[in-house]
C-alpha cells in the first residue's frame, strides 16, 4: 500500500507517487538512524558522554514465554501461533 493511502490522503491504490517515494525514503533513513539492538537513536547511544544514562526495564510477555516453552516449533514445517486459551480463568 502506498504511504499516502495509508495516511488517508488518497482514495486509490494506484502507482506510487513522488510523495509516496519520499515518505518511504524518509522512513528508511529514520530506521537506519536507530540502534538495531535497542531502537534508541544512534546519535545518542554512541555518544560516550551518555554512558550510564540508560536503565533496563524487563517485562515478560506471557504469550512469548508460552511460545518459547513450546517444543513443537522445533519440528520441520511447524508454524507456531499464540492464541488466548478460551478455558483460562483469571486469577484474582
Amino acid at each position: 500500500m502506498p504511504p499516502t493511502v495509508f495516511l488517508g490522503h488518497r482514495a486509490d491504490e494506484g502507482p506510487w507517487t513522488a510523495r509516496d517515494r519520499e515518505l518511504a525514503e524518509a522512513l528508511a533513513i529514520y530506521e537506519a538512524s536507530l540502534c538495531p539492538g535497542c531502537s534508541q537513536p544512534l546519535s545518542e547511544t554512541l555518544d560516550p558522554d551518555r554512558e550510564g544514562w540508560y536503565e533496563v526495564h524487563v517485562e515478560t510477555c506471557a504469550a512469548c514465554r508460552a511460545k518459547a516453552l513450546d517444543k513443537t516449533e522445533d519440528e520441520p514445517g511447524a508454524l507456531v501461533t499464540v492464541l488466548p486459551d478460551p478455558s483460562y480463568v483469571k486469577r484474582s
